[in-house]
C-alpha cells in the first residue's frame, strides 16, 4: 500500500513537471515571438538576405524589439522579409528606416538591424515597406582577407630580400651602413670643401679681394657710388632739358611746330617726285621718251652707230677729211 502511494507522489511529481516545463517552453517561445504582446508587421526587400532565417531577431538600437515572420522570394532579384515588432517600439521607428543584414560577432547568427531615421520623418505604419542596404557577405570579406594576406606574405618577402642585401653590403644603402671606407673620399672632400671655405671666409673677414673689400672696406665703394650719383644727376639734368624743350632732341618731343618745315618740304619733294614720276609714265620730255618711245630710241641708237661709223673711218682715213697744204 505504501509503495503504491509513493509511485503515485512520483508520478505526480514527474507529471508536474513536465507540464511546468511544457508550459515554461511555450511561454519563452511565445515570449521571442511576441504572442503575448500587440505587434505590427514590417517588410523590407533585399537583393540577398545572406542566409537569414525566419525566427531570427530583429534589432533596434542594439535592443531586440522583435523576430523575423516570414522571408518569400518574389522576383528573380528580389527577396521580401516581413518582420514582426513590438508595438510599444513602433514610436521608435519612422519611415525612413533603414533595414540592414548583420552577424552577431565575426561567425555569429545573422540578425536584422533596423537603422533609425530622422526625427522629421512620420512614424512607421503596420505592413510598411522600409528602405534594405545591401547586406555584406563574408565570402567577400574572406576575400578580401586573402588578397590582404597575399599581398601582406609578398611585401614581407620583398621587405626579407631588402634587409638580405643591405646586410651584405649591396647596393648604396648596404654599403653606406655596412662599408665603413665607402664614405671615406666623400668625407675627405667635405673636410675639403670646408677647410676652404674657412679660409675664403677668413679672407673675406680681413678684407682681400675685392669682395673682402666690398664687404670690410666702406672706402672702396666710395667712388662708384660718387659717380652713380653723379649719372643720375646728369640724366636728371638732361631729362629736365628734354621736358623743357631745349635742344634737339627737346624740341622734337616737345614742340610740335619744329619740324613742320622739314615736313613740308619733304611733302613738296614728294610731289615733285609724284609729278616727275608721272611725266616718265607719260613719255613727256626726253627721259620720258627714252622710257617709253621705242622709236625714239632707234633713232638714237642710229644715230650713235651712224657716229661710231664715221669716227672708225676717220681713224682709218684721215686724208679723206682732212687736207695739209703747206703753199
Amino acid at each position: 500500500m505504501k509503495n503504491e502511494i509513493s509511485d503515485k507522489i512520483k508520478m505526480g511529481i514527474f507529471i508536474s513537471l513536465g507540464l511546468a516545463l511544457f508550459f515554461a517552453g511555450i511561454y519563452f517561445i511565445g515570449m521571442r515571438r511576441q504572442m503575448f504582446t500587440g505587434t505590427f508587421h514590417i517588410n523590407a526587400v533585399f537583393n540577398d538576405v545572406s542566409g537569414i532565417q525566419a525566427g531570427n531577431n530583429v534589432r533596434f538600437s542594439g535592443v531586440n524589439i522583435g523576430t523575423i515572420e516570414n522571408i518569400k522570394i518574389i522576383s528573380k532579384t528580389s527577396v521580401r522579409v516581413t518582420m514582426t515588432i513590438d508595438e510599444n517600439e513602433r514610436k521608435f521607428i519612422t519611415k525612413d528606416a533603414e533595414a540592414d543584414i548583420t552577424t552577431e560577432g565575426l561567425m555569429g547568427n545573422k540578425i536584422l538591424v533596423i537603422i533609425p531615421g530622422t526625427n522629421d520623418s512620420k512614424e512607421i505604419e503596420n505592413n510598411d515597406f522600409i528602405a534594405a542596404a545591401e547586406p555584406v557577405k563574408i565570402d567577400d570579406i574572406l576575400s578580401q582577407l586573402k588578397k590582404t594576406g597575399d599581398n601582406s606574405a609578398r611585401l614581407t618577402g620583398d621587405l626579407s630580400d631588402i634587409v638580405g642585401n643591405i646586410h651584405s653590403g649591396k647596393g648604396t644603402i648596404g654599403k653606406l651602413l655596412m662599408d665603413s671606407s665607402y664614405l671615406k673620399v666623400p668625407i675627405e672632400n667635405a673636410v675639403q670643401i670646408t677647410g676652404d671655405l674657412s679660409e675664403i671666409v677668413g679672407r673675406l673677414r680681413s678684407g682681400k679681394g675685392t669682395l673682402g673689400k666690398l664687404l670690410v672696406d666702406s672706402l672702396d665703394l666710395k667712388i662708384p657710388f660718387d659717380n652713380i650719383v653723379q649719372i643720375t644727376g646728369d640724366l636728371s639734368e638732361i631729362t629736365g632739358s628734354v621736358r623743357s624743350g631745349k635742344g634737339t632732341l627737346g624740341k622734337l618731343i616737345m614742340d610740335s611746330t619744329y619740324l613742320k618745315i622739314p615736313l613740308d618740304n619733304i611733302v613738296q619733294i614728294t610731289s615733285d617726285l609724284s609729278r616727275i614720276v608721272g611725266g616718265l609714265r607719260s613719255g613727256k620730255g626726253t627721259l620720258g621718251k627714252l622710257t617709253n618711245d621705242d622709236e625714239f630710241y632707234r633713232h638714237l641708237d642710229h644715230t650713235i652707230n651712224a657716229l661710231d661709223s664715221l669716227l672708225r673711218d676717220f681713224k682709218a682715213n684721215p686724208g679723206r677729211y682732212v687736207k695739209v697744204s703747206l703753199f
